[in-house]
């Protein structure tokens, strides 16, 4: 069986359009892994927020055991801003949480929300761990302390829950005294 003889110039057609790809499949290619690029991102940004909500939740029932221990021992909680974390311009994060005489540490270090940063809460969501004694105004001296708010901002609205006894729109988070 004879085939055709091909000439030179055809065959140096055939091997020029074989060789790359077009600009079309270039664009798809491309545009399919910034697509997927996309979608990987949106999806890890997703679990660092909610990894960041689930260490606020831990940080604050940690420094709920601590005011659970105070109590025990001194029947009443710790008076608002006597705490560390009274109020937002007062936060401080390296100080203990102490009996009065500061003979028994029941919380070494406070933690720090995962997003704190210094300064102030003037622009929300707020990122800090916020302590409220309650009564509002209790002092322990007329008015005993005997129960308390934590508040913090989460990032995930799926995480926000507010203690319908605690209320403050700085924050979407709160848990109280059990």
């Amino acid at each position: 069986m004879n085939l055709p003889e091909v000439s030179k110039n055809s065959r140096r057609s055939c091997q020029s359009e074989a060789k790359g790809f077009t600009l079309i499949e270039l664009m798809v290619a491309i545009s399919i892994i910034a697509l997927l690029s996309i979608i990987a991102l949106s999806a890890f940004s997703s679990v660092q927020k909610s990894s960041r909500d689930a260490k606020r939740k831990s940080d604050l029932g940690t420094v709920r055991g601590a005011l659970e221990q105070y109590r025990a021992d001194q029947h009443n909680y710790p008076v608002s801003g006597n705490v560390g974390i009274g109020n937002l311009s007062s936060y401080l994060p390296d100080k203990a949480l102490t009996n009065p005489a500061a003979t028994v540490t029941y919380l070494n270090k406070y933690p720090r929300d995962p997003k704190y940063s210094t300064g102030g809460c003037s622009i929300l969501p707020c990122y800090k761990y916020y302590y409220q004694a309650l009564p509002n105004g209790c002092n322990n001296t007329t008015t005993t302390c005997n129960s308390y708010c934590l508040f913090d901002s989460t990032e995930s609205n799926g995480n926000a829950t507010m203690d319908p006894a605690c209320s403050n729109a700085m924050f979407n988070y709160s848990i109280t005294a059990p």
